[in-house]
């Protein structure tokens, strides 16, 4: 593969619920196919702003 196609895969206000890291799974055979070969994800690392956690503040 010469040229990859990478997709951030995550926006500000991603529920607090645990759905989008199931969304990600559940999506990722459509990535695949549409030819997306490389996802940006966020940290999935406990944060000190619990749920609320912007990323910046991971500690685990």
């Amino acid at each position: 593969m010469i040229n990859g196609t990478m997709m951030q895969y995550f926006h500000w206000y991603i529920p607090n619920d645990g759905t989008f890291w199931k969304q990600v799974k559940a999506e990722a055979k459509h990535l695949a196919d549409i030819g997306i070969n490389a996802v940006w994800l966020p940290p999935a690392h406990k944060g000190k702003e619990g749920a609320n956690a912007s990323g910046y503040d991971v500690y685990d």
